[in-house]
């Protein structure tokens, strides 16, 4: 008996082997990615097989056939062979939205496809909208992904209003910053807002700007620079219902008797002479001993950036132990604030003397600056903003103004007081410096053109100032006195 069971055992062994075998797997994937080939017993077959990608197109199962005629029924694989991937082609849009976000035109294509032909729609200008161009062009062929195109709009009918210069908004100039400042605030905030300029530089076509844009829903208006002083000294007291913010001027009149600030208006200044001191502190720290100051004209906020710079080279070499006339400082108004030949000889004859580093506060002189220190191999230091972004790689330094941080603090403050300027705002001008964090050097990574004056020193004297240890006279009536600097004003 037991010879009986151990023949069936024998059998049903050999049996089980002859209906096992291994099954393997081939994937030919027509051009997606490869597939590596799977092996599985006869007995065991699995639950799925791989899917393939391939960029524009959609997988629609493998196939026992080239012409992708039979597709594969996974139980029925019993002996080894190779599956053919079968593909759709996806459809991908490009549409493009107007003002309010609806579909105005849309397009179907195949990733891959030619777009040179696209015949790009444009909006209509409406009384609240003013059509500027697409937020992005089209690439030259389809991705593997649909493409949505908003306008790039001025949208006239705005709660916020920026008031800009005739000639605009630049990368990295005052005006970028403070419209980067109130298109984030708008967003997080989700209130409306909209820039405008005038037709001309004049205050008469500045003030018909602000009027429009009251005119359009405007409940604050954010007026940009010293230009729109007398716009608004003239228009606060017309729409008293109506905010102001005035950043880096103060309201007067045109002959400059009256400096009246009505409730509904903010004036915003910066202390010159905070971030003129650094920038002069941080010239005679890194080393250089022959510097140069040339101001626009003998005006207030000129003298308070070269009265600045003065107190801060003064308290560098008082620091580093040098003696009495160890540094030197060429100072001079050019009484204007453009670009010209008289300026291009004095900053060479400058150059040529062995001036090292010069602080032009000039307007558009700043080219002849520019201009000079690259022919001789000096550098500037740039006033405002940061001009080694904005302009050139001359400049080592900026003394800034930090415009973005300061208007989107007094816009949070405005509207969490139902849209109105809290006490001691309005009809105030509002001096802002080193304690606010409003004024300092450029300390981006880029920016931080230093080799000998480090993060930390600039830090500490930073502090300093900041925490009252050290004050920096803003009396521009009177030339700073010194010790260590020999200043020789020139006429």
């Amino acid at each position: 008996m037991k010879k009986v069971y151990g023949i069936l055992l024998v059998f049903l062994l050999t049996f089980l082997v002859a209906c096992t075998n291994e099954v393997q797997i081939q994937f030919e994937s027509n051009g997606g990615i490869e597939v590596e080939s799977v092996a599985f017993e006869s007995n065991d077959i699995p639950n799925s097989l791989p899917e393939p990608t391939k960029e524009g197109y959609a997988f629609d199962g493998w196939y026992l056939d080239s012409e992708l005629t039979e597709e594969v029924v996974l139980d029925e694989i019993n002996k080894s062979t190779t599956l053919y991937a079968k593909w759709i082609q996806i459809n991908y849009s490009i549409e493009y939205l107007d003002y309010e976000g609806e579909v105005v035109e849309s397009f179907t294509f195949h990733f891959g496809d030619d777009l040179s032909s696209v015949d790009v729609p444009t909006l209509e200008d409406t009384e609240a909208y003013l059509f500027l161009d697409w937020e992005e062009d089209l690439p030259d062929t389809m991705p593997s992904h649909d493409i949505v195109i908003s306008p790039d709009y001025v949208n006239l009918s705005a709660e916020i209003a920026i008031m800009f210069s005739y000639t605009g908004v630049s990368d990295s100039t005052m005006s970028a910053y403070i419209l980067a400042a109130v298109m984030g605030f708008s967003e997080e905030q989700d209130l409306s807002y909209s820039f405008y300029l005038p037709f001309e530089e004049t205050n008469d076509s500045r003030e018909i700007a602000i009027e429009f844009a009251i005119s359009m829903g405007a409940k604050i208006v954010i007026c940009v620079g010293y230009l729109y002083e007398v716009a608004v000294y003239n228009l606060q007291t017309e729409y008293p219902d109506i905010s102001f913010l005035l950043v880096d001027g103060q309201p007067h009149n045109e002959a400059y008797t009256d400096y009246t600030i009505s409730a509904n208006t903010v004036a915003v200044t910066f202390k010159a002479e905070e971030a003129a001191f650094l920038a002069g502190y941080a010239a005679v720290m890194e080393g250089y001993r022959n510097l140069g100051f040339v101001g626009g004209m003998a005006i207030p906020i000129i003298m308070q950036y070269g009265y600045g710079f003065i107190q801060g080279a003064e308290y560098a070499a008082n620091e580093l132990g040098l003696t009495a006339g160890d540094v030197h400082i060429n100072y001079y108004y050019a009484n204007a604030f453009e670009a010209s030949e008289q300026l291009d000889n004095r900053l060479s004859n400058w150059a040529t003397s062995g001036v090292e580093i010069v602080f032009p506060v000039i307007g558009a002189g700043v080219e002849s600056a520019i201009l000079v220190a690259e022919e001789f191999d000096t550098v500037l230091i740039g006033v405002e903003v940061d001009q080694y972004l904005a302009q050139s790689e001359v400049f080592v330094t900026s003394a800034m103004n930090n415009y973005g941080q300061i208007t989107y603090d007094l816009l949070t403050t405005f509207y969490e007081n139902d849209g109105e300027w809290y006490e001691g705002q309005g009809g105030n001008i509002l001096h802002f410096g080193i304690a606010e964090d409003a004024v300092m050097l450029p300390t981006f990574v880029d920016s931080w053109q230093f080799e000998n004056f480090t993060l930390e020193e600039y830090q500490d004297i930073y502090n300093q100032i900041k925490n009252g240890i050290i004050s920096v006279n803003d009396d521009y009536s009177t030339q700073p006195m010194t010790t260590y600097v020999d200043v020789n004003y020139e006429s």
